[in-house]
């Protein structure tokens, strides 16, 4: 008759007490990574949510927000998106076209840049289709500035 592993001295239970520390380490390990992930994908949804309703101070505070949680380059990517999304939107306020153009021209995402060039040629604004240099804004790498 064969005895369980607990009536045998010095024979650890692997089964039943690396499951459990698993399935109470797994909440864990899983919300350190898709808590950051949930936290970025909410940043950038409020700073496109006040960027549609011209709220761009609470949109640079978003945007700032996100860039603390970016770790990959396709974030950092979207976070400089709306950098100069941004940027742009604020110099087309001034009533600076070109400007507003010019950084628009800088952003990362080819189908965003697409769809704001096409809608600031309706506002006669002219996007080049090369990036044109201009001043940096906030988190244009998509990182937290230092």
């Amino acid at each position: 008759m064969k005895t369980a592993p607990q009536d045998r001295p010095g024979v650890p239970i692997a089964g039943p007490r690396w499951l459990l520390l698993t399935l109470l380490c797994l909440p864990l390990l899983a919300g350190c990574s898709f808590g950051r992930k949930d936290r970025l994908d909410q940043h950038l949804r409020s700073a496109t949510t006040a960027i549609q309703s011209s709220n761009l101070e609470g949109a640079k505070a978003e945007v700032a927000a996100a860039a603390d949680e970016t770790r990959r380059e396709r974030e950092r990517a979207k976070v400089a998106s709306l950098a100069y999304l941004i940027a742009g939107s604020e110099a087309m306020m001034q009533g600076d076209g070109r400007m507003a153009g010019a950084y628009w021209s800088n952003i990362p995402d080819p189908k965003l840049r697409q769809q704001i060039a096409q809608k600031a040629e309706r506002l006669t604004v002219q996007v080049p289709a090369d990036p044109v240099l201009v001043p940096l804004p906030p988190h244009h790498d998509g990182r937290p500035t230092e």
